[in-house]
């Protein structure tokens, strides 16, 4: 698999300038340095941690920045090393049924389903074909549509509570509020952990619908 980028760092990296973004220094603080205006594309950005500015540097989430610019954030617990992808993204313009696959687990989406003005249903599959536990963590998948991202989605089947083990391929349906009206392209965000002590599987889904 092809690394951007390898750091050991935790939460921040930093940004000179980024095409589409703009800083401007706030009037308020966290961890006692000033906290830092983040516009994507001219409209603010929320994040999880301000970015802030240390001794005239801009510091910002490197997990927001890297999916911002379409590459997935995987944590290795083990060597406490952040790795940056964009190889196991799946091509622009797919439709579902789309799979990916790493260290032998599958993540399918299976389909979309926005009939519902209250929600967007996503039907998931795991398959794990690696020799450790793999655990599925709805909670922090998301999607990325329209400038807006929808998180915490509910486990509807209730399928993915427990570890799925080797050789097991688990099905269940994740919902999420629905997308922007007429809305049609969107990120989908999953993410695993595998094994013990884990690492992270976090693949980013480019959707189309038709």
């Amino acid at each position: 698999m092809k690394k951007l980028a390898k750091v050991v760092i935790i939460v921040l990296i930093l940004i000179l300038s980024v095409a589409g973004w703009a800083l401007a220094t706030g009037t308020s603080t966290y961890a006692g340095f000033p906290v830092v205006n983040l516009l994507l594309n001219g409209k603010p950005a929320a994040t999880d941690s301000p970015p802030i500015m240390i001794d005239g540097r801009t510091y910002v989430p490197l997990r927001f920045i890297s999916e911002s610019l379409g590459a997935s954030v995987a944590w290795d617990e083990t060597t406490q090393t952040v790795s940056i992808d964009n190889s196991i993204n799946v091509p622009e313009d797919t439709t579902p049924p789309i799979s990916v696959t790493d260290k032998g687990v599958t993540i399918t989406l299976k389909s979309v389903n926005t009939g519902d003005h209250r929600y967007t249903t996503l039907t998931l599959g795991v398959t794990n074909n690696s020799v450790a536990k793999v655990k599925f963590k709805v909670s922090e998948t998301k999607i990325y549509c329209a400038g807006l991202y929808f998180e915490k989605p509910n486990d509807v089947s209730s399928s993915f509570v427990n570890d799925i083990l080797p050789g097991q391929t688990i099905q269940g349906e994740v919902r999420f509020p629905a997308l922007p009206t007429n809305e049609k392209v969107f990120k989908f965000y999953a993410k695993a952990l595998i094994g013990d002590p884990y690492v992270e599987f976090v693949p980013v889904f480019n959707v189309v619908l038709k």
